[in-house]
């Protein structure tokens, strides 16, 4: 209970259930016949501190979970995530204690052999006591995963939509350019055969009404094979 403390834990927190105990002790309000009744004071003092916490994670848990599931996120959802993981670790942290402590004090009341008779209920109570606190912790833990894999599901489903409507703005696209460069093609063949006839070659029917319809002619075929190769293409 006493240590090793994490240096940033302010040292007088680790002392608040002996020093209850203690404060209780010399007041006259707690009497103890054995050092188990004294453990079981102190003991109580702690699952009560641990309960209250786990209380107190509960009613985060709460807000988180409605935040969720009203889809009042924040800009940020890896800062909404990492707020999720904080309550889950904490509540993992006492669930780790109680599990520990409740190991030691089962252990205890197995293996000691001048244990009296009289103080081995109080061993399985202050058991008892840690494995409520581990339930409880347990309990709000598995909430608070649920709450967690709705909020990545439902990240996940935008993510998703957001993908697909990406993509079928590409496809969109991608139709719009092979459109636009299928009709430039054909409209270029028009501008292609004029300029050819326009350099004053001597071709067959030059200056001839015959050669005028001859390249209209040339012009229409190329256009409209153009066109139905494109049609077959589905770029038109």
């Amino acid at each position: 209970m006493h240590g090793p403390l994490n240096p940033a834990m302010d040292p007088a927190v680790a002392f608040l259930d002996t020093r209850a105990a203690l404060e209780r002790l010399q007041s006259g309000h707690l009497h103890v016949r054995s050092p188990f009744e004294l453990s079981r004071a102190i003991i109580g003092s702690l699952t009560r501190r641990e309960i209250e916490l786990i209380a107190r994670l509960a009613e985060e848990s709460g807000r988180l979970e409605q935040r969720v599931m009203l889809d009042q996120l924040a800009d940020d959802p890896e800062q909404f995530l990492e707020k999720l993981f904080k309550v889950w670790y904490e509540l993992l942290a006492i669930r780790t204690i109680a599990v520990h402590s409740t190991a030691t004090y089962d252990r205890m009341a197995k293996l000691a052999r001048s244990l009296p008779e009289a103080d081995k209920p109080l061993v399985a109570d202050i058991a008892d006591r840690f494995e409520q606190v581990s339930s409880m912790a347990d309990g709000q833990r598995e909430f608070l995963h649920g709450v967690i894999e709705f909020f990545r599901t439902r990240t996940s489903t935008h993510m998703t939509l957001a993908t697909e409507e990406l993509a079928a703005v590409s496809v969109q696209q991608n139709d719009d350019m092979r459109k636009i460069t299928a009709w430039v093609a054909i409209v270029a063949v028009p501008t292609a055969v004029t300029g050819f006839f326009g350099e004053n070659v001597r071709y067959p029917g030059f200056g001839k009404t015959s050669g005028f319809l001859a390249s209209i002619l040339i012009m229409l075929v190329i256009a409209v094979s153009l066109y139905i190769v494109f049609k077959r293409k589905k770029w038109l």
